[in-house]
Order: C-alpha cells, then structure tokens, then sequence
C-alpha cells in the first residue's frame, strides 16, 4: 500500500486538496489505504491515512495546502502561448496537457480546447497524438453523461465539421454523441449560435428527416423575423446553410433577405465573410445588378489596403464571379491592378 500512499499524497501536494474522504478498495486480495481524510492547519496539511477498517495508521504532514479555487485551470489562447507563428501544435499540446491535469478541469475547459483547435497549426499531427485522445476521451465521457450545454454542442459541432481534414479524429469520436444533441440544440439557441449550428449541420451528409424538417424551420426562422437578431459577420454562415438545405422559392426569399441586410453593413464583414458571401449568393444566381454594384465599389475602396493573406479571398470573389457568369469589368481591373502590385511568389 505505501506506493497508493505516495501516489495519493503527492496527488494532493500538486493539486492542493482541500479536506475530502476516499474509498478503500482492494488488488489481489490485499486491501489498500486508499481511504483518507486531509485537513488543512496553519502552514501544513494534515493527511491520516485509514484501513478498510477505518483504523487510523498513519498521519501525514504535508507543506501547506490551499483549496481548488487557488489553482484555476486556465485555458490560454493559442496565439497567447506560441512565441512565433512557426511553432506548432506541440506547444500548445504541452500547456493544455498541464490544465488537463488539474483536479478542476471540466466539459467548459475541454470545449474551449476544442473551439481552439481551430487556431492551432495542426500540421504533421499524427492521428495517435496522445493530448487529442486523452482530451476526447474524456469529452465522450461527459457527453454520454449528459453535460453538455447547447453552446458547447454548437462549438463541438462546428470543429467537428471544420476540421474534418485536419483532425479527423473530432469527428470519429464527438458526431456519434452530438447527433442526437443537434435538434433540441438549433430549438433552443438563440440566433447567432443557432446560425451557426445550423451551418454545421446543414454540412452533414447523413441527415436524418428530423434534423432535415428541424433545420429548414429554424434557418426560414432565422431569415424570417429573426434576421434582424442574427448578427452581420454571421449571416454568411446563414446563407450557406440555406444553400444547402432550401430550395427553389423559399432559398430566393432568404438570400435576398440576407442581402438586403448585408448591404448597408459591409463595414462589419471581414474579407473572409464578404468572399463566402458572394461565393454563396452567386451560386445561387442571387446577386442582381445593383448588390453587384455594391459589392464592387466597396472592393474597390478596400482592396488597396487589404494584405497578401487577404488577398486570397480577392481571388475567391473573382472565381465565383467567373463560375456563375457574371461579368464585372471593373472588378477585372481591380484585381488585375492589385495582383501587378503584390509579389505572388
């Protein structure tokens, strides 16, 4: 029993327990001190150490303890812990490895390593990593038990989907568990999340006809009397959730909605919303001469200043244009101009 002994103690020296009670429990016949009591006096912790009888053999003194609440797990973003863009997931991975193994670590903690993981250079991660299966085992656990609020289906779900590619294995552990999550989710959450569940799950190819009839009432919702609610920056993902699951007169109704909001409130929208935009709305032959006009003049004021990353969803506007046969020259011109300036190489 003395290796329980140490194990337990030097738990408790790095955790900081406050007073708590275990369980004993017994290995190959032998019953092992796994039962104690901590109390905290002064400057030390006091363990005493109990057999199944609950005997008292053995009283530990331990340097000072301190309760939970004195050493919070503290999720940090990515971009706080990586010293440079080079350095990849493994640093990440070690900080976070650190948090997860805090007594206090929960479904919030784990959910905000998952919405991160989105940020996270997941180049060369091997399938195996040990953080990612540890920290979706773990998940899968409180999922199954119930302890996932709305919000964080909607975070697992849109990673999920997101980075189907780059983390398969968010998919392979978290869908089975999410799915049944998804219906009663998009009921509940209110617009700009259930906007973006919505794009989630408009993306699954294996949608049930529940999920298919829960998804087309809350997107005519959300386009209906509660665009005004949905907020700029996300009314791009709305648009292509209705690509995806609307069709014929009510997706027409919708992305003009959309696009009537989305006019006087291009400022709000970054180049990678304004490109899934256009992208979604001339593929569906929504985009009239005048939200054309609209949409070129406003390149053309912030193109100039935009850089070389943001300059990818330049490229990406002029495809759609060209995919769905529209014929901008003055937006030919601009980028032709743009792309004379920029060092493509």
């Amino acid at each position: 029993s003395l290796w329980v002994e140490g194990a337990v103690a030097a738990a408790m020296a790095r955790s900081r327990l406050p007073a708590t009670r275990g369980k004993s429990s017994s290995v190959d016949g032998r019953s092992l001190v796994t039962a104690f009591m901590a109390a905290s006096v002064g400057s030390f912790c006091t363990i005493t150490w109990h057999n199944a009888g609950n005997h008292s053999i053995r009283t530990t003194v331990l340097p000072t303890c301190t309760r939970l609440s004195d050493n919070p797990v503290r999720i940090r973003h990515p971009r706080q812990i990586k010293k440079s863009p080079s350095q990849g997931w493994f640093i990440v991975f070690k900080e976070w490895q650190h948090q997860m193994s805090k007594p206090t670590f929960n479904m919030s903690h784990a959910t905000e390593m998952i919405r991160y993981l989105l940020i996270v250079n997941s180049t060369n991660l091997p399938e195996d990593n040990l953080f990612i299966q540890t920290l979706l085992n773990q998940t899968t656990v409180w999922l199954t038990e119930g302890q996932a609020t709305n919000k964080q289906v909607n975070i697992m779900m849109r990673s999920s989907i997101l980075l189907r590619e780059e983390v398969p294995q968010l998919q392979e552990k978290l869908l089975p568990l999410l799915y049944p999550l998804i219906v009663p989710a998009l009921e509940e959450l209110r617009p700009w999340n259930a906007t973006a569940l919505a794009d989630a799950a408009a993306q699954l190819s294996n949608r049930t006809v529940e999920l298919n009839r829960t998804l087309k009432k809350r997107i005519i919702r959300l386009g209906g009397k509660e665009v005004n609610q949905v907020p700029v920056k996300v009314l791009p993902l709305l648009a292509r959730a209705a690509g995806n699951v609307l069709r014929g007169d009510r997706l027409e109704w919708l992305l003009r909605r959309i696009s009537e909001r989305v006019q006087s409130a291009l400022p709000l929208l970054s180049p990678l919303n304004l490109a899934n935009l256009i992208w979604t709305l001339s593929a569906a032959q929504a985009i009239d001469e005048q939200l054309q006009q609209r949409f070129t003049d406003w390149l053309a004021r912030k193109v100039p200043d935009w850089n070389k990353r943001s300059l990818d969803e330049l490229w990406r506007i002029v495809c759609a244009y060209a995919k769905s046969g529209i014929h901008d020259i003055k937006l030919m011109k601009l980028a032709a101009r743009r792309a004379i300036q920029e060092d493509l190489t």
